[in-house]
């Protein structure tokens, strides 16, 4: 509580600190005293400021926080209690999140686990507040995905320290982030390069076949008289129908090739598994001799949709169909499977899983957030497999086996970084000489 007596200082958002001109002031919770330090006449820079999300139920500690970073210089939002928080961070995702822990109704423990738990908000700091100091509440502050402790009262130059670090990995994770999605569209443009040149023979097919009986049925439209046109009637209608069935196949190889080369993964829609699956199928049937490769979809039926990009999901497919098919030396089988797994069953806060927002299901398998689970994309080949040596670098990027001219390295690690953006997991098994099964596990539409 603030001492009686004292009067709280003017708090300017743009204050600039002096070390020679600090006050103090409590920060509740009976915590005593805690160092407010700031002066005049600062204003705003003109580059975007970074947003800082200030939560506490009181006002006055609200007040103390924001001029405390008030000479920062950041974008510096309130809300008054855990419920207001995440919708304010819902709304418009700031760069850090200061947290009051003893709050009415939601805890800072609650909204830290809540953000944590959600791949869009995982990476977003969170400092707790608080006066608390037992062991106890620090293991639990850890548990809920607390990135750093302030305790109360609270030192100025400590918290500014503590933000200001945190502001800065926040600024690399980000600026990796973006880099991460430039590699991958630029892996995708030219992944879809090479697939326009290599269809090209798949499209070639159909067209050629259409156009064939099309040049067919023009010269007989021409050059029958009516009693011949009557006669003739059931193979012109025929050959239409072929020739129409060939031309579907070329537009449906052409549009999954639009598909796979739009130019943003950003744009989210709900994504349907298993056509993301056969679209791959399409793009690389000319990649291989189905005379020796043998195909098999087992697909599950009524999935939910996943909520993500389709266009990356279908790199990510392509890209392991892709592997399969150069796995397999001579012949073999590829299988692709379909599947759903996991049911939720909430329990304990704790039990939430912070890599990929998961909690336990009821028979001990892994669910997705909400109350459906995860659907499961398998890609299972015969081929050589992968050495137990090799197996954790494969997802790195640059990694591969082939010899230097050829291919890049970056096939399977963009594959990990489209699933982790879309909240999933990827895992290998494998076996040397039986053959590789990739798994790639996708929270669904929530």
């Amino acid at each position: 509580m603030h001492e009686e007596g004292a009067s709280l200082p003017s708090l300017s958002v743009y204050g600039e600190t002096d070390s020679e001109s600090c006050r103090k002031v409590g920060m509740g919770e009976g915590a005593g005293v805690g160092e407010v330090c700031f002066k005049e006449n600062a204003m705003p820079g003109d580059t975007p400021r970074l947003k800082v999300l200030i939560v506490d139920d009181e006002p006055r500690n609200l007040l103390i926080l924001e001029g405390i970073l008030a000479p920062l210089r950041y974008d510096l939002r309130q809300a008054n209690n855990g419920s207001e928080a995440l919708d304010q961070v819902a709304a418009d995702p700031p760069d850090l999140v200061l947290l009051d822990v003893m709050m009415p109704g939601l805890t800072g423990f609650d909204v830290c686990r809540q953000l944590k738990s959600r791949p869009d908000t995982q990476f977003i700091p969170i400092v707790l507040v608080t006066a608390l100091t037992d062991r106890d509440s620090r293991v639990t502050g850890i548990e809920a995905g607390a990135d750093d402790f302030i305790s109360k009262p609270v030192d100025s130059h400590e918290l500014r320290a503590r933000v200001k670090s945190l502001l800065r990995i926040k600024s690399l994770h980000d600026e990796k982030e973006r880099a991460q999605q430039r590699l991958i569209q630029a892996e995708r443009l030219a992944a879809v390069g090479e697939l326009v040149a290599g269809s090209a023979h798949e499209l070639n097919n159909p067209l050629a076949v259409a156009s064939s009986l099309m040049q067919s049925t023009v010269e007989t439209l021409k050059e029958d008289t009516s009693e011949e046109l009557a006669q003739d009637r059931a193979t012109l209608v025929q050959n239409l129908q072929m020739g129409l069935k060939d031309l579907n196949r070329a537009k449906d190889i052409v549009a999954s090739l639009l598909s796979l080369s739009e130019q943003t993964g950003d744009y989210t829609e709900p994504v349907q598994v298993n056509i993301v699956a056969d679209d791959a199928l399409r793009i690389l049937r000319g990649r291989y001799d189905e005379g020796k490769v043998r195909v098999v979809k087992e697909y599950g039926e009524d999935l939910p949709t996943v909520t993500g990009s389709f266009a990356d999901l279908g790199q990510m497919a392509m890209h392991l169909v892709r592997n399969a098919i150069e796995a397999i030396q001579g012949s073999g089988t590829i299988t692709l499977r379909t599947y759903g797994e996991g049911r939720i069953v909430d329990r304990e806060p704790g039990t939430v899983n912070r890599k990929n927002g998961s909690r336990i299901t009821d028979d001990g398998s892994r669910g997705g957030i909400g109350d459906v689970g995860w659907v499961v994309f398998e890609c299972r080949d015969t081929g050589a497999g992968i050495s137990p040596e090799i197996r954790g670098d494969i997802f790195k990027p640059f990694f591969k086996t082939k010899p230097p001219a050829e291919g890049t390295g970056l096939g399977l690690y963009i594959c990990h970084q489209i699933v982790k953006k879309h909240g999933g997991t990827i895992s290998v098994e494998s076996e040397v000489g039986k053959g590789t099964t990739f798994k790639v596990r996708l929270p669904v539409t929530r």
